[in-house]
């Protein structure tokens, strides 16, 4: 048994995705295929690695804590500074004072402080790991390429229509530059999540069912993302 698998194991493809990455162009108002596009394989045919998108997910939520939390010492808890009983003869532990954290409304020993909880992760993991996502999307059929996202007008009523029509209820819609129309009219509808292709990061791409990309921002994220 040992030596049949020593046989097959070396003739496995360490990719298990196609050397030809292709999608379809879509129109974003009917989801109508209008060409099929190249991709580079290496930003969107990457194999999966969840511990990948694990530990660049962990670094953005880490960035995203407040670190606001704060409890009150014994310096800065009311109360007074006097000795609240004598030293002897009480038959009892000595007290300096009521502020001490075994007393009711004293201080709080090791309590929280504000602090930052960033933590560091070289570039070339953040952008593997949103190498991994886009291929996520694109192995799941999640990934949708549209010519471009043009909305006439700011009407939420008209965006909802175009994404309840193409079953778009979780969709997250990176574009290249700026589209007004389209930012006020995603502003209302839950689910819904517009950003700059620039600011693409794993958990938006993960956290949405769909990726909704247009051939400029595609284009974008290959040079940007591409290796040889």
């Amino acid at each position: 048994m040992a030596s049949q698998l020593r046989r097959i194991l070396p003739s496995l493809p360490k990719n298990p995705f196609p050397q030809s990455v292709q999608a379809w162009e879509h129109d974003f108002k009917n989801k109508k295929p209008l060409r099929i596009l190249d991709l580079h394989k290496s930003v969107f045919g990457s194999p999966l690695r969840v511990d990948i998108l694990h530990r660049v997910v962990v670094w953005q939520r880490d960035a995203l804590r407040q670190g606001t939390h704060s409890t009150k010492g014994i310096s800065d808890v009311r109360g007074s500074t006097r000795k609240a009983f004598s030293q002897k003869g009480r038959g009892a532990a000595r007290v300096g004072t009521i502020r001490a954290p075994q007393f009711r409304g004293g201080a709080t020993v090791h309590g929280p402080k504000p602090r930052s909880h960033e933590t560091s992760l070289q570039k070339k993991v953040v952008d593997m790991g949103l190498r991994v996502a886009l291929s996520t999307k694109y192995a799941q059929n999640q990934l949708v390429i549209v010519s471009k996202v043009d909305l006439p007008t700011h009407k939420t009523r008209d965006l909802s229509h175009i994404l309840k029509s193409n079953q778009w209820t979780s969709a997250l819609i990176a574009i290249r530059g700026e589209n007004h129309n389209l930012g006020i009219a995603a502003s209302n509808i839950p689910g819904i999540k517009v950003i700059k292709v620039e600011d693409l990061d794993v958990y938006n791409v993960l956290l949405h069912k769909n990726l909704i990309l247009d051939t400029e921002s595609a284009t974008y994220l290959q040079n940007k993302l591409q290796v040889a």
